[in-house]
């Protein structure tokens, strides 16, 4: 019988053309009808106002003292549907980087 501990392989690793980083500061998600896990990365922030008003005096517009609420808003920037053991898989793998990071060895260079 051969032995596989001795032999390689070669992993070439390439990007699609529509390849992209996407900011996240958030997730969203849950099991679907398929028993599949779907994750959703958003990005939340404060809503940009419909309208300003401003006030029109001796020639100079001046913001105006009106207040819209502010709304947060959590916008979905991609999202992800793998099995369960691969988004179990991953997010090992995402807390075994974050751990790196946070824990940094005296010989990195961040």
């Amino acid at each position: 019988m051969e032995d596989l501990s001795k032999k390689t392989l070669d992993i070439k690793f390439k990007k699609t053309p529509d390849y992209k980083i996407v900011p996240a500061t958030g997730a969203w998600g849950g099991a679907t009808p398929q028993g599949e896990v779907l994750c959703s990365f958003f990005v939340e922030h404060n809503d940009i106002p419909e309208s300003i008003k401003y006030k029109i005096g001796d020639g100079v517009a001046k913001s105006s003292e009106e207040q819209s609420p502010v709304n947060l808003v959590r916008e979905f920037q991609m999202g992800v549907i793998m099995r369960p053991d691969i988004a179990k898989s991953i997010g090992q793998w995402l807390i075994k980087k974050a751990e790196e990071i946070m824990n940094p060895r005296p010989n990195l260079n961040f």
